[in-house]
């Protein structure tokens, strides 16, 4: 079914942007504690 096939690709994208998204804030969070240590 094309609905469902284009729903499971809406869902993969979303889960991989917002892994993406924690990757890149858990990132900025490291740097900014580096940065306030320092």
């Amino acid at each position: 079914d094309f609905g469902l096939s284009s729903l499971h690709v809406q869902l993969y994208h979303y889960f991989l942007c917002s892994d993406v998204c924690n990757i890149v804030v858990s990132t900025f969070s490291r740097l900014s504690i580096i940065n306030v240590v320092n």
